[in-house]
């Protein structure tokens, strides 16, 4: 029997991309400590029928997209890519949430401070725009300083009253509302002790603590 050799050549095409398996999304608070929060975010998964060469994003260009973010949402789109050059892409979102934003704009508020698109005259890292003004020591919020509003003093002390304006009633400016602002109130009243600090007699901010001032008729 004739026995005849022959050979070919069989060749093996990898036209199949490689695929995300996972994407995680990304949606979290930052530190609001400036415009831009530091955020990590979750490399995704990939797979290939070969072996993959290349992950990178168009956020930093790297295989990793942790990096400070601006506040709102970034679109991260990945670029998976095989071998054998065969690519796929894929996007990823990251929403960065302010953790304070009075004014609602989408930016912390030390962003808008340090940008200078909020003023803070009273430097209390609270945009000017956000506080309401108030006279202190108008305790009882009727545009009059007067020993009505000592007495109102005593009635939120003793009686949790609640008051409108609670910087108003902090009439030493000492961070806290006790007796003391009411025995400053009187002294203040009768003339035998300084008269309250600023705002005072006129309208404007607070220039320290945070207690808060919810509404003040008295004041535009």
């Amino acid at each position: 029997n004739d026995a005849t050799a022959t050979s070919f050549t069989v060749t093996i095409s990898d036209n199949e991309a490689p695929v995300f398996t996972t994407v995680e999304d990304v949606s979290v608070t930052g530190d609001g400590l400036g415009c831009t929060s530091s955020i990590a975010v979750p490399v995704p998964v990939v797979s290939d029928n070969c072996e993959v060469d290349t992950l990178t994003n168009d956020f930093n260009s790297t295989g990793d997209a942790s990096d400070d973010y601006t506040y709102g949402p970034t679109t991260v789109t990945w670029t998976v890519t095989d071998v054998n050059g065969n690519s796929n892409t894929a996007v990823q979102n990251v929403t960065v949430t302010p953790p304070i934003d009075c004014n609602s704009n989408g930016e912390s508020d030390a962003c808008d401070i340090s940008t200078g698109s909020s003023q803070d005259g009273n430097s209390n890292g609270i945009p000017d725009e956000c506080e309401i003004e108030f006279v202190r020591g108008d305790a009882n919020n009727n545009g009059n300083v007067n020993v009505a509003d000592a007495y109102w003093i005593l009635l939120h002390v003793f009686f949790d009253l609640a008051l409108d304006c609670n910087d108003a009633a902090d009439v030493n400016n000492d961070g806290a509302i006790n007796l003391s602002d009411a025995i400053y109130m009187y002294s203040a009243l009768v003339g035998f002790g300084p008269v309250p600090p600023p705002p005072f007699p006129d309208c404007g901010l607070d220039t320290g603590d945070n207690l808060g001032c919810d509404n003040f008729d008295s004041c535009p």
